[in-house]
């Protein structure tokens, strides 16, 4: 389940990343080059994602 989630994860990401929409200001400004993108994308890939969560609170 967790692969699934970071695949649609990075999915997004590059998506709104195409279409322009992805905003990266302040620090991950330099994230917003296709070279500083693509350098992101391939850290959140080699990431070990937890698949731990919590109960709803009622």
């Amino acid at each position: 389940m967790v692969k699934a989630f970071k695949t649609i994860y990075i999915k997004g990401l590059r998506q709104l990343y195409e279409a322009g929409e992805l905003k990266l200001p302040g620090k991950t400004a330099k994230y917003g080059t296709a070279i500083g993108f693509n350098r992101l994308i391939k850290t959140i890939r080699k990431k070990k994602w937890s698949g731990h969560a919590k109960t709803p609170c009622s």
